[in-house]
């Protein structure tokens, strides 16, 4: 693509551009507007809804109040870009999708494949169904696309959008989608809190099996160095209160046995060893009457009313039984209780006793450092306890990091499409698409419109742009008004090209040799060329037009003259044409001098246009006239023209307005210079320009419509 010169894009020169290319940018523009708006009287309207979501950075413990700790701005920010992440996570998207009921909807759910409705459509066996975490992950990645979480600027504000057909469910789903996500913040939370306390437990179990082994090592230390301690003392006190100490262990340790063979004898329903355990009375007297009716119930016949009122009276017996032994085993369970609680009060007791005695340092060093072991576990213990309850408290009162400030509400505008915004860019899209075509046609792909268009494309002067005129009545040609109208525009326009030739050649001496041609037939090169021939004739040189289009001959219709032979069996056989009226004449409006063609050449032209007779007949020409015009074939389907460039002084390339391709123009005019000698000048013209009043003037175009 030829180079745009950046000293002609002017504003005048773009102004005229867009004059010149307003059709096909208004085309596209319209074209573009209206697809536009047929898309939008069939597309899908797109309800937006925003819920929004408030994070607070500080971390909330009801229990120990807010916290105080100074924190930094880049530390607040990263949290919220945290959460902005996590209420996007897959768990709040997939809970999310649970909770609505996504995976039925028909607007996000599973859909077929377009694979799938062709195979259903062509009657093909349906494809192997997919897995369910398939399923699930094209629910999700719906839901993801019609999903939009932002940061409102640098606040806490998280805006939650949902786009959906409906905007009811736009709006539940945006509100789903944040109670999800503070619910499950929630219950991460107190998961979090219970996983703590769950790992306390099991170091408090530990602490505690310390506390109970270290208070039992001190005791079984006073009590197996009682004797000892005694003696060290001197004081009776201390083996007083050790007896009562071993006094109570053995009767507990005796009712514990007992109660414990209870428990087995009632669970079991053996009433024998539960009434040997209790040794109570009323229950040996309960124990022989169910053993006297378990007999006489075994003697009577089965089914009898005896056997009946026997079996009531039993069960009635063993109802008491069960109800009497399971009061007895608890005054055993309660008196062991009782004696428990007696014995570590006289175990205390003692402990005290022994340690406000007079020991001797070894014993008391002994003593005291078994005390500070058990305090230091009864510490321990103690602080485990407190903390595991502190998180059994916390798992029960924890307040989310986040909340909803503002729910979402149905909207009542769609958010997709909006009519005007998408016409308004569909009118811009089509301007600047329409202005690169008429960039596109005016500089590469299209006609040529105007002469400085021309100038742009190729290296050559550009002499005029010929307007386009109307043959009055009479008028045979176009080329008619160079003498007919002399001052119209059409006339000025010739006279301007050959103004241009003249200088172009005016250091050639002698008679001027210009050829007049065209890149593709039907450009009107032959009518420029009557036109300019007879401008040279009307300034008073002698001037030769000669029909050289051997190919197609046009001159002596727009003369209106048919010869007798023509141009091209004049060059076939110069022998046989003896008068040179044959193929000569007179132009009837002008002393403008023709050889005539007539018809199309059935043979070859290139070699009659090498031939001597051509050369002999131009050299003679140059001697007699002024200026020759040769009206020559169009250079790119033929070769006549390449051969007349020999012999030329000048070469004017005709372009047709707005219908010749611009590559067309640049092969021609390539194919053109190369056969031309380097110095002769090629000048260009735009033939068939739609005229305008103020072109020329008013005055010439008031003469050429009159």
């Amino acid at each position: 693509m030829a180079d745009i010169p950046a000293e002609t894009m002017d504003l005048k020169s773009l102004v005229a551009l867009i004059r010149r290319q307003i059709r096909p940018i208004l085309l596209v523009t319209f074209f573009l507007t209206g697809a536009t708006a047929l898309y939008l009287l069939q597309a899908t309207r797109i309800y937006e809804a925003h819920a929004l979501v408030i994070v607070d950075p500080t971390q909330k413990n009801i229990l120990d109040g807010p916290d105080q700790s100074a924190r930094s701005s880049t530390t607040e920010n990263a949290r919220v870009e945290s959460e902005l992440g996590i209420l996007q996570s897959p768990k709040v998207l997939l809970t999310t999708i649970e909770r609505a009921g996504l995976m039925q909807d028909p607007e996000f759910g599973p859909r077929l494949g377009l694979i799938d409705k062709a195979r259903a459509a062509l009657s093909l066996p349906p494809a192997p169904p997919r897995s369910a975490s398939a399923l699930v992950d094209e629910t999700r990645a719906a839901f993801e696309k019609a999903l939009s979480v932002k940061r409102r600027g640098l606040t806490y504000l998280l805006d939650v959008a949902v786009r959906s057909r409906s905007p009811e469910k736009a709006a539940s789903l945006a509100n789903t989608l944040a109670r999800t996500y503070i619910e499950l913040q929630l219950a991460a939370k107190v998961d979090q809190a219970l996983g703590a306390r769950d790992l306390l437990q099991a170091k408090l179990d530990d602490a505690r099996k310390a506390l109970a082994e270290s208070e039992d090592r001190l005791d079984l230390y006073i009590a197996g160095n009682m004797d000892r301690i005694a003696r060290e003392t001197g004081d009776g006190t201390l083996d007083r209160l050790g007896r009562q100490v071993r006094d109570i262990d053995g009767r507990r340790l005796a009712r514990e046995v007992a109660q414990q063979d209870a428990d087995r004898a009632l669970a079991e329903r053996d009433w024998s060893r539960l009434v040997g355990t209790l040794n109570d009375q009323a229950l040996a007297s309960l124990e022989r009457q169910r053993a006297e009716l378990s007999a006489r119930l075994g003697a009577a016949s089965a089914g009898t009313p005896e056997a009946i009122d026997l079996g009531r009276e039993l069960a009635a017996i063993e109802a008491r039984l069960q109800a009497d032994g399971a009061r007895a085993v608890n005054g055993l369970r309660t008196e062991v209780a009782q004696l428990t609680t007696e014995g570590n009060s006289l175990r205390e007791t003692l402990r005290q006793e022994v340690l406000s005695s007079a020991l001797s340092s070894a014993t008391l060093t002994e003593i005291y450092e078994l005390q500070q072991e058990a305090e230091i576990a009864q510490r321990q213990y103690t602080s485990l306890l407190s903390r595991m309850r502190d998180l059994e408290t916390q798992a029960v009162l924890q307040v989310a990091d986040a909340r909803i400030v503002s729910e979402a509400l149905a909207p009542a505008d769609p958010a997709y499409p909006k009519p005007l915004v998408f016409l308004a860019l569909a009118a811009l899209a089509g301007l600047g698409a329409g202005t690169a075509l008429a960039f596109l046609r005016e500089y590469y792909a299209g006609g040529v419109f105007a002469a400085d268009q021309l100038a742009q494309i190729l290296p050559v002067p550009v002499s005029a742009s010929v307007p386009a005129a109307e043959a009055r009545a009479g008028w045979l040609s176009i080329a008619d008004a160079v003498r007919e109208h002399p001052l119209s525009g059409y006339a000025e326009a010739l006279r301007k090209l050959r103004a241009t030739l003249e200088l172009a050649t005016n250091r050639k001496s002698g008679a001027k040799v210009i050829m007049v041609t065209s890149a593709l037939p039907a450009e009107g090169k032959s009518t420029v060329a009557l036109a300019l021939a007879r401008t040279y004739a009307a300034s008073g040189k002698k001037v030769l037009l000669i029909d050289a289009d051997l190919r197609k001959p046009s001159i002596h219709s727009a003369l209106g003259i048919e010869p007798r032979i023509g141009f091209q069996e004049f060059l076939s056989a110069p022998e046989e044409s003896t008068d040179e009226d044959d193929f000569y004449c007179v132009d009837p409006l002008s002393p403008l001098g023709v050889i005539l063609g007539r018809g199309r050449s059935t043979v070859p032209t290139d070699r009659l246009l090498q031939s001597d007779t051509f050369l002999r007949l131009i050299n003679h020409a140059r001697n007699a006239v002024a200026v020759i015009v040769i009206d020559t074939s169009p250079i790119i389907p033929v070769v006549d023209a390449r051969y007349i460039g020999a012999v030329a002084d000048a070469a004017v390339l005709v372009v047709h307005h707005a219908t010749t391709p611009q590559t067309a123009i640049r092969s021609g005019f390539e194919q053109l210079r190369a056969a031309l000698a380097d110095t002769v000048p090629v000048v260009a013209v735009v033939n068939g320009e739609a005229a305008t009043a103020t072109e020329f003037g008013g005055y010439y175009y008031a003469e050429a419509t009159a």
